[in-house]
C-alpha cells in the first residue's frame, strides 16, 4: 500500500508525538519519584534518633512507586489513535456530502 503525502505526513507526526509524550510522562514520572525520594529522606531525618537508620530510604522504591507504563502507553498511544480516528471520519463525511452535491449523483 502506497501513502499519500498527507498520510506520510501523518505518520511522521504521529511517531515524533508518540516518543515525545512517552519520554515527557515517563520525565514527570521520574520527577515525582526524586520529590517523593526528597521528602521521605527529609522526614526520616527529622525523625531519626540515635537508633534509626535513613537506609530503608531508597530512591529506587520511590522508583518503583511512582511507575506506571499504562500511564505512559496512554498519553503516547491515545491521542494518535483519537487523532487518526477524527480524520478518517471527517475525511468520510466530507466525501459522502460530496457525493450528494456531484452531477453523477443524478
Amino acid at each position: 500500500m502506497r501513502l499519500n503525502g498527507w498520510q506520510r505526513i501523518g505518520l511522521v507526526l504521529s511517531v515524533l508525538w508518540a516518543l515525545g509524550a512517552a519520554i515527557h510522562e515517563r520525565n514527570k514520572q521520574v520527577d515525582a519519584a526524586h520529590e517523593l525520594f526528597q521528602s521521605q529522606y527529609r522526614m526520616c531525618l527529622e525523625q531519626a534518633d540515635a537508633a534509626k537508620n535513613c537506609d530503608n530510604v531508597s530512591l529506587q522504591v520511590a522508583m518503583d512507586a511512582t511507575a506506571y507504563w499504562p500511564d505512559v502507553a496512554f498519553y503516547a498511544f491515545g491521542p494518535v489513535m483519537a487523532g487518526w480516528l477524527v480524520v478518517l471520519i471527517t475525511l468520510r463525511t466530507f466525501r459522502w456530502v460530496s457525493v450528494g452535491f456531484s452531477k453523477k449523483h443524478e
